[in-house]
Formats: C-alpha cells, sequence, structure tokens
C-alpha cells in the first residue's frame, strides 16, 4: 500500500544524514519557524540540550530545497517527519501528546503542504517496530558505506545478520503482516549485498520468516475436494 510508512524505512536513514548536514548557523528564520511549533504546540517539552530545535531548524531549511525538486517524490519525506516527531516527542509522553503535533508541525512550517495528506497515525506497537527496521537500515547504510573504503572487515555484516534473526519470533508465518513485508525486503537487499561482497562469503545469507504462500498452504488433492459423482456412470 503506497501510504503504508513501513514502506518507506529504508530511506529515513538517508534523510538523517541530509537535514544533519545542512547549515543554519547564518539563517535564523528556520529556528523561529520551530520556535513558533514549540511554544504553540509543545511549550512543556524538555530540550535542554537543544538538539530538537537544531534538527528541526535543519528540517525546514531542507524541506525548502526538497520543495523546488519539481520531480522528486515528497512521500517518503512525509512519512520520515511521521516517524520523527513521533520518535522525538510523542513517545516521550503519550499521555500529554498525540498525533494531532505532527498536524500542528505541519501547520508551522512552509513547503509541507503535500505531507498534510499523508500524516500516519502511529502507537507504541508500531513506533517499536519502525525502530528495528530504522536500526536494520541504518546499520545497513554503514555497511554499504564501509564497502566502498575496501574494508574487508564483516564484522558489521554479522551483527546486523544477527539483529534481523533475533526478529524471528514477531515475524514466523506471518505474511499479511507489513512490518513483517518490510523485514523480508529488508532481507532481499542484504543479500543481495552478500552475494556481491567476496570477503563475507562465511556469513549465511538471511533466512525468511514468511510461511509458504497462501497457494500452497491450500493446495489440496483433486481427488479430496472433488464432490463424489452420483449420477449412476461407473468410473474405470
Amino acid at each position: 500500500m503506497e501510504g503504508d510508512i513501513f514502506n518507506y524505512v529504508n530511506e529515513f536513514p538517508n534523510f538523517k544524514g541530509k537535514i544533519s548536514n545542512e547549515s543554519i548557523e547564518s539563517d535564523g528564520l528556520h529556528k523561529e519557524k520551530c520556535e513558533g511549533f514549540m511554544s504553540e504546540k509543545i511549550s512543556d517539552y524538555t530540550d535542554a540540550s537543544g538538539n530538537f530545535l537544531t534538527f528541526c531548524a535543519k528540517t525546514v531549511k531542507y524541506s525548502t530545497q526538497l520543495a523546488s525538486e519539481l520531480n522528486s517524490n515528497k512521500l517518503p519525506f512525509c512519512m520520515y517527519l511521521n516517524y520523527w516527531i513521533y520518535n522525538e516527542v510523542i513517545s516521550k509522553d503519550e499521555t500529554k501528546y498525540n498525533n494531532n503535533i505532527i498536524n500542528g508541525f505541519l501547520d508551522h512550517i512552509d513547503n509541507l503542504e503535500t505531507c498534510e495528506n499523508h500524516t500516519k497515525s502511529i502507537d507504541k506497537n508500531i513506533h517499536e517496530n519502525l525502530q528495528i527496521l530504522y536500526k536494520l537500515y541504518e546499520d545497513f547504510k554503514k555497511i554499504k558505506e564501509e564497502t566502498l573504503t575496501d574494508s574487508n572487515d564483516c564484522k558489521s555484516e554479522e551483527k546486523c545478520a544477527q539483529y534481523y534473526k533475533s526478529q524471528e519470533d514477531k515475524c514466523k508465518g506471518k505474511d499479511n503482516n507489513s512490518f513483517c513485508n518490510a523485514l523480508e525486503n529488508f532481507r532481499v537487499k542484504f543479500n543481495d549485498h552478500l552475494r556481491s561482497k567476496n570477503e563475507c562469503k562465511e556469513i549465511e545469507e538471511l533466512p525468511s520468516f514468511q510461511g509458504p504462500s497462501l497457494a500452497a498452504t491450500i493446495s489440496l488433492p483433486v481427488s479430496v475436494i472433488i464432490p463424489p459423482l452420483d449420477h449412476g456412470y461407473v468410473i474405470d
């Protein structure tokens, strides 16, 4: 499904990296936008380190640049914003904050009109599963970066593989689960990487947690599912 947030987690680490690399030292306008959001929507939110305000301001700047890219797909970025707001604010105290905070953020920030139709309600269970996928793709991003430096160390691949395998109980045989389907997509990408890296042949490909297809599950012998004929004919 196009609007399923799990379909876009593979891009979240890339957005984090791009936003973190933005420079805002010489432009106070971006911070003003975020300060307005914080004072009106999350006035009792504690940001002692200033990390939220800084990243928010960088997000505002990045969204301005992204809006100028006419042919770019904005939906993955919208999904990342949903995750980021939930992870940084709502998850800290769900009795105080709710998913309306996301709409409040979009109202205060320019160039995010596209995202207004793509807000997603996230709860604790969804958040937990998103964090699992985020960690896998963040580690995978680092692995691919290490590959570009001709590193022969496969410890990162091994660590990532073990973390993937630790999710088996969550997904064993669950075919129609968005999280598990996303986990299966990660498995395919990771195994493709292993096949391309000769130095890591000792690491086994990740197993699938998906059960047999529905067609295979319900497949029965014809003689069982065809009712007996009772028309006076003799079948040799």
